[in-house]
């Protein structure tokens, strides 16, 4: 059997205070931009450098659990830490700021809201702690 990891235990905090009832969580990166810097002295193909990577916003979903929407809605119009921690001990932390909204519903749903992160630097990563094999 591999040594898969499961996405159950994604944690997601702000300022190091855990958010509970999280339910989806966005890519934690994106490709660069593609700057084509081909010039006269190609003749066969363009060529290309990579630029810089725009993450766009970072939206984060929970389900309306105690008060996790008003930690979240705490934490507002300031700058913050974010971190999402995975099962298999690697994490994305950042600054940024956020808004907390709730989410769309329906007869009979689950109350939810969103978590919009703005990004204010660059994400650190830290590598899985789990060995394997």
């Amino acid at each position: 059997m591999a040594n898969e990891f499961l996405t159950a235990g994604i944690k997601f905090s702000i300022n190091g205070t855990l958010i509970a009832g999280c339910k989806s969580i966005p890519a934690m990166g994106s490709t660069p931009s593609r700057k084509d810097i081909t010039s006269f002295d190609n003749l066969r193909m363009k060529t290309y450098k990579n630029g810089l990577i725009e993450l766009g916003d970072l939206n984060f979903e929970f389900w309306c659990q105690g008060d996790n929407e008003n930690k979240a809605r705490a934490e507002e119009g300031k700058t913050n830490e974010y971190k999402v921690e995975y099962p298999d001990g690697s994490a994305d932390t950042w600054n940024g700021t956020h808004r907390t909204y709730k989410s769309s519903a329906a007869v009979d749903d689950v109350l939810a809201f969103t978590i919009s992160v703005t990004a204010e630097s660059e994400m650190e990563h830290t590598d899985a702690t789990v060995i394997t094999g």
